[in-house]
């Protein structure tokens, strides 16, 4: 019975399709998603036809091949979820290697086509679904609500997605594309929402945010550049490229591992973690924030107004400049450390074995006794300078001064920076 009624409800449709007729609603659409709800799971084995032409309620006519339309499929608990979220849904034939242009005043998640539905890698799919399971027939008259105007080139690489809404609106969807794994990001929202971008190997990714977080998850791009105004940036993943991210107000940067030529990371009130950094030149910067930074390698430069740093391992370089807070550094390996405090103390963690030319500037100087530091004492303007070797004569170059405040010298090795507790 419910494959009987489908296919004639399938059949009515595909015939308004081909005359080019797509209206907003269609009392069939009701009727599917009743007749799927209540089907077994057995009898969920449907055209994926059905699926697309519910969604498509537009006068626009998408670009769909007969090919995606005569294909069956079984739908997942996934696509189930995504069945009852659905109220509009385009497709369109596309260049693999084109660019997103993308402002609209909802959350938007971008991701990549599945290579093994879209081998060609030519499609883009945009979505609008409700942020609620069973509530897209409630969700329907949000579409008078706002105007989706999708552009598409002649030459099918650059695509387009605006809309226009009355400022101050907030409607509880989202719009899900689905790209190219080459295709290029840009974003531009005015209006508060969230945008997440994931496994995507695209050349260029460029985030503009008013009000909202951004979420990047398995993304490798030649350049990433995201801006938010107010609100978080978060890594879940490996981000790879050369990499900009600026978080204003009091928003915070967090990542797992960066890996780039140039790292940069700004934030105002908000703190900076980063678990890995893997790039040539790195440069952090927080006014009222705390930056700690896990696996450090290359060339790093931080600067903090008000905070602290913590540096789990340093395998590089390091240059440092605190107004008013501590630093805490465990040096591996190196070629120059330069950190310096205007207020606050100084901890450098080092190998039993590290060889290095040290000067400390400070009020006082505390020293580990597994640390040789064969080193003289000068007075200079009102504190203490201490010069010497770490070991013996060769290595690197630490310098660490603190205006006001102490610096102490401990032995570390990699195992006690994996800060692991045993009973």
């Amino acid at each position: 019975m419910f494959q009987c009624v489908l296919s004639r409800i399938v059949t009515q449709r595909c015939a308004y399709f081909q005359h080019g007729i797509t209206c907003r609603t269609f009392q069939a659409d009701e009727m599917i998603t009743k007749l799927f709800q209540q089907a077994s799971q057995s009898h969920r084995k449907i055209h994926r036809s059905a699926m697309m032409l519910v969604a498509m309620t537009r006068k626009h006519k998408p670009v769909v091949s007969k090919r995606v339309l005569a294909k069956n499929l079984t739908l997942t608990t996934g696509e189930l979820s995504v069945a009852s979220r659905l109220i509009e849904k385009w497709i369109y034939e596309v260049d693999p290697f084109g660019k997103l242009d993308i402002n609209v005043p909802f959350d938007v998640e971008i991701s990549t086509l599945n290579p093994q539905e879209y081998p060609e890698m030519n499609k883009a799919l945009i979505t609008i679904l409700t942020k609620e399971d069973g509530q897209n027939d409630k969700a329907r008259s949000f579409a008078d609500i706002y105007n989706l105007k999708i552009d598409l080139c002649g030459d099918k690489k650059n695509l387009t997605v605006t809309t226009a809404m009355a400022d101050g609106i907030v409607l509880p969807v989202i719009c899900s594309i689905k790209l190219p794994l080459k295709f290029d990001v840009r974003v531009r929202n005015t209006q508060p929402c969230d945008v997440s971008i994931k496994k995507t190997e695209c050349a260029d990714i460029d985030v503009v945010l008013t009000k909202g977080d951004c979420l990047l998850k398995s993304v490798k791009s030649g350049r990433v550049a995201v801006e938010c105004s107010n609100g978080n940036i978060t890594s879940d993943s490996l981000l790879q490229g050369n990499i900009k991210l600026r978080a204003a107000g009091k928003g915070y940067i967090k990542g797992k591992r960066f890996q780039g030529s140039t790292v940069e990371c700004i934030t105002d009130a908000g703190d900076l973690h980063i678990g890995a950094i893997y790039a040539d030149k790195s440069h952090f910067f927080s006014c009222h924030g705390d930056v700690h930074l896990g696996s450090c390698h290359g060339n790093t430069d931080v600067k903090i107004d008000t905070g602290s740093l913590t540096v789990d391992t340093l395998n590089g370089d390091l240059t440092a400049a605190i107004d008013n807070g501590n630093i805490d550094v465990f040096i591996e390996r190196h070629d120059k450390v330069d950190v310096s405090c205007g207020a606050g103390d100084i901890s450098l963690k080092c190998r039993k074995d590290l060889e290095s030319e040290m000067r400390v500037i400070a009020d006082s100087m505390a020293v580990d006794d597994d640390i040789k530091f064969d080193h003289t004492t000068s007075s200079h303007e009102g504190q203490t300078k201490h010069e010497g070797f770490l070991t013996s004569q060769g290595g690197g170059e630490i310098c660490a001064h603190t205006r006001k405040g102490a610096v102490r010298i401990t032995c570390h090795n990699w195992l006690s920076s994996l800060g692991l507790k045993f009973d």
